[in-house]
């Protein structure tokens, strides 16, 4: 698990989107902004089983979630990581 610099922190406890990124069929990059919750140092995300970063998330579980400072938009923070979908 990544570790959020306390620096940081708020922005995900401000922040209501994210910019979602994940890998489609052909390696290239699909990117979707998308609500999400930060609970518990989870980035928690609702996604309809329908929709193509699902489906890519269900075949390669790599991801990048952008967050962007609502007050402050220049200052931003990047998690990468693989998806648990339950």
């Amino acid at each position: 698990m990544p570790t959020i610099p306390s620096s940081h922190r708020d922005i995900l406890e401000s922040a209501q989107i994210v910019t979602l990124a994940t890998i489609d069929p052909d390696g290239s990059p699909q990117v979707t902004a998308t609500w999400f919750v930060w609970e518990d140092d989870t980035l928690k995300l609702s996604l309809n089983s329908s929709r193509q970063k699902m489906k890519n998330l269900q075949r390669n579980p790599a991801l990048t979630a952008f967050f962007v400072d609502p007050a402050t938009p220049y200052r931003t923070i990047e998690l990468r990581g693989e998806a648990i979908i339950e």
